[in-house]
């Protein structure tokens, strides 16, 4: 098995939970609705006879990040459609109906079902704004965007007003709108860019165990413990300090300076700022120091 094998998964199961319940409602309703029948949130139903569908709760076990991704998927691929674009309302396609028939595997990589770092980011942005909108002209969260909007904006990351508007279920016309989801659209993709340029140190640096290490330290626990802690080897545990650093969620300019002996941090920086490239091996071969020690001059070099 080839790693791109390995890294596929059958959504089908998930998949026909969440299609066989859009064709059991008695109405079309929203992509969130779907998500709570199949995931038994009672508190959210909008008919008590929904409580007694098959498949109700049928997917309580599955997270729910993992349900929303696969419904994404099935309407990203054709199984689901909109049957009421003003009101984001979802219906079952002929080949979403045809999926309850057929027992084939549906195989998706992960990496493609998955929300990435920068999508659940902005999708936070988004909900701020959205609130910030409905409180100030008085009106509920889901008449500035359903969040079915909002998952569009955050996985097509739309970059101009046309693209915008094109959104299933997104037509405004206030341009004060407009131009600040389109503002943190730019902001969250100017951020990829730099991610890339740091060989995907800010995606690092939003996994949970980059967030527990980063609440570790900054409460104040010592480096040994936090690696017992977390069970990380010493290279990997001043390797996801560095990328919160250059992701800008910690500073770690101070705590280097009491780490490293100001000769070898004053040798290593200089290094670093006129070295072609900051591999570490190649640093290693000139000046002899240990990689940790390495590591820590590489990121002072370089500003938080």
């Amino acid at each position: 098995m080839n790693t791109s094998e390995a890294n596929q998964i059958d959504i089908r199961p998930t998949a026909t939970e969440l299609i066989a319940t859009i064709i059991q409602l008695d109405r079309p309703y929203g992509f969130s609705y779907l998500l709570s029948i199949v995931q038994g949130q009672e508190e959210y139903l909008k008919q008590p006879s929904h409580r007694e569908l098959e498949t109700f709760g049928s997917l309580e076990a599955e997270h729910f990040g993992y349900v929303q991704d696969v419904a994404w998927y099935l309407f990203q691929t054709g199984y689901v459609e909109i049957s009421n674009p003003q009101y984001g309302t979802i219906q079952a396609s002929l080949k979403g109906k045809a999926l309850l028939t057929h027992t084939a595997p549906i195989l998706v990589d992960q990496k493609d079902l998955r929300m990435q770092w920068y999508h659940l980011l902005l999708l936070g942005e988004l909900r701020d704004l959205r609130r910030e909108q409905a409180k100030l002209k008085e009106v509920e969260s889901y008449e500035i965007f359903t969040n079915f909007v909002m998952m569009q904006i955050a996985r097509k990351l739309p970059a101009d007003e046309h693209q915008l508007q094109r959104i299933s279920g997104f037509r405004s016309e206030d341009s004060l709108l407009v131009k600040a989801i389109l503002e943190k659209v730019a902001a969250i993709s100017m951020e990829m860019d730099r991610d890339e340029q740091l060989y995907g140190a800010i995606g690092n640096a939003h996994s949970a165990g980059h967030r527990k290490l980063k609440e570790l330290f900054e409460a104040g626990t010592d480096i040994v413990e936090i690696g017992r802690l977390q069970k990380l080897k010493q290279n990997t545990l001043y390797w996801m300090l560095e990328n919160l650093h250059l992701a800008g969620h910690l500073d770690l300019t101070s705590w280097i300076e009491e780490q490293v002996d100001s000769k070898l941090l004053d040798r290593g920086v200089d290094y670093f700022k006129q070295a072609q490239n900051a591999r570490l091996t190649d640093a290693h071969d000139v000046l002899g120091m240990d990689y940790p020690t390495l590591r820590l001059c590489r990121v002072y070099s370089r500003p938080a």
